[in-house]
């Protein structure tokens, strides 16, 4: 199931929007629930929905502000701006923007930035079912901050609002999750840990995470951990490219 959320004051815009991205979702066969909003005040007091399709020019918080919110929130959401207005195209680059498309919209360039964001969400869908107080939940591989050798298993840290479900403890070895996450954005890092590169900030002689933990290296581990990354920011710049200015 993909959630997407329509964020504009026009009532009007947002169900015209609304109908082109139904029919897209009903062409290629997916799951979906949209949600409209007429302020980013509403949208924050929801949970994060996959994909955010908003106006630079929103009531009291503008669109270029609450990308940054979701982006201190680390919220997993991709961003397509839908504006009239040309003068903020500079500020809309973002880790997770995808375009900026001028109104009226061309479904044809619509099309095109949604089958990128949804590519890349399906590639992100990966889960596996870990148990806690003797419940089992879902949990999304994106969602993995990172992996750590626990004993003979694991501690898994998750991006997560509810301290509950930060960690869990797992009998899994590091080895079968090293062979288990076919995901190029997780990088075994050490002997210990593997890390989800889609969190990392940067890295020097430890890895820093959006989180503010930071992460050592191993030697041996060090070559290929770089090359990684070099390898995960080409496919974000690749996806970001034409962010500003895409519709020409």
């Amino acid at each position: 199931m993909i959630t997407l959320a329509i964020c504009d004051v026009d009532i009007r815009v947002r169900k015209s929007i609304r109908v082109v991205c139904e029919r897209y979702f009903e062409s290629r066969g997916l799951e979906y629930q949209i949600f409209q909003y007429a302020a980013g005040e509403e949208l924050l007091l929801d949970d994060s929905p996959d994909i955010l399709i908003m106006d630079v020019m929103l009531k009291r918080m503008s669109g270029i502000f609450l990308k940054e919110i979701l982006e201190k929130l680390c919220a997993d959401t991709r961003i397509l701006y839908v504006s009239e207005n040309r003068n903020h195209m500079s500020e809309a680059f973002g880790r997770n923007v995808y375009g900026y498309l001028i109104k009226p919209l061309k479904e044809t360039l619509f099309i095109q930035k949604m089958d990128e964001i949804v590519e890349d969400i399906l590639r992100q869908s990966q889960c596996v079912f870990l148990q806690k107080d003797y419940q089992f939940y879902k949990i999304w591989f994106k969602d993995i901050l990172y992996i750590e050798v626990s004993g003979r298993g694991t501690r898994v840290y998750i991006n997560s609002k509810d301290e509950q479900m930060k960690i869990f403890a797992t009998d899994i070895s590091i080895s079968k999750w090293e062979e288990g996450i076919s995901n190029e954005n997780f990088c075994r890092v050490s002997k210990r840990i593997i890390v989800n590169l889609r969190y990392v900030i940067d890295i020097k002689d430890e890895i820093q995470l959006s989180n503010q933990v930071n992460i050592p290296i191993g030697l041996v581990y060090k070559e290929m951990l770089k090359k990684k990354y070099e390898e995960c920011k080409i496919r974000r710049k690749n996806i970001h490219r034409n962010a500003p200015g895409t519709d020409k």
